[in-house]
C-alpha cells in the first residue's frame, strides 16, 4: 500500500522528495500537495491507517479529524496527542523510533478486526470533542472569573520628578 502524504511541505521538508528518491521508494510515496476539504475527508475515510508521527504539535487536529471519520490512528505519544487520542482510540508510539511504527502497521495488517475496532474507537473518542461544549466551557470560565473577588491592591508604576520609575501599592 502506498504512503500518502497530504498537504503542503511542512517544517524541515525542503529536500524530502530527494530523500524519498534516495531511499528508492518514490513509487510507493504519494505527495498530494494541498488538497480540498472534500479530498481530505475522502482520504481519512479510505485510508488504511492515519499515521501522525509528529514531534511538535499544539493540539493534534489532524489526529482528531482522522478519528472523526473513523480512520484507525497511529500517533505520537508526545505533546498533546495522548490527550487528544485517548487510551483506547489510537496506538501511541514514540516519534523517534520507526521500528514500532512498522510493527504496529504489520500487526494491523495481520489483524483486520483490531484495525476495525480502532476505527470504531476513534469515532467514539472524536465525539467527545465538540465546539459547542468547548465554547460553553470557555464561557463558564469567563463567568467564574467575572464573579471572582477582585484584588483590593495592585502595584502601580509611577515616575518621580526626575523621571525615574517608582513602584508603589495602590489601594
Amino acid at each position: 500500500m502506498p504512503l500518502v502524504l497530504a498537504g503542503g511541505k511542512g517544517w524541515l521538508m525542503g529536500d524530502f522528495q530527494s530523500y524519498v528518491a534516495k531511499l528508492g521508494i518514490s513509487d510507493r510515496v504519494i505527495l498530494t500537495g494541498y488538497i480540498t476539504d472534500a479530498e481530505l475527508i475522502w482520504l481519512y475515510c479510505n485510508c488504511y491507517v492515519n499515521l501522525y508521527p509528529s514531534v511538535f504539535e499544539g493540539f493534534g487536529l489532524p489526529v482528531l479529524e482522522g478519528m472523526q471519520f473513523g480512520a484507525p490512528t497511529l500517533c505520537s505519544n508526545a505533546t498533546s496527542m495522548p490527550e487528544v487520542a485517548g487510551d483506547a482510540a489510537a496506538i501511541m508510539l514514540s516519534p523517534y523510533k520507526p521500528e514500532p511504527w512498522t510493527q504496529a502497521m504489520l500487526d494491523l495488517a495481520s489483524h483486520p478486526d483490531k484495525r476495525h475496532q480502532l476505527g470504531r474507537a476513534a469515532r467514539a473518542r472524536a465525539k467527545q470533542f465538540d465546539w459547542k461544549r468547548s465554547a460553553a466551557s470557555m464561557l463558564a470560565i469567563y463567568e467564574q472569573a467575572i464573579r471572582a473577588p477582585k484584588r483590593t491592591s495592585m502595584k502601580q508604576t509611577t515616575s518621580d520628578t526626575n523621571g525615574h520609575a517608582q513602584v508603589g501599592n495602590v489601594s
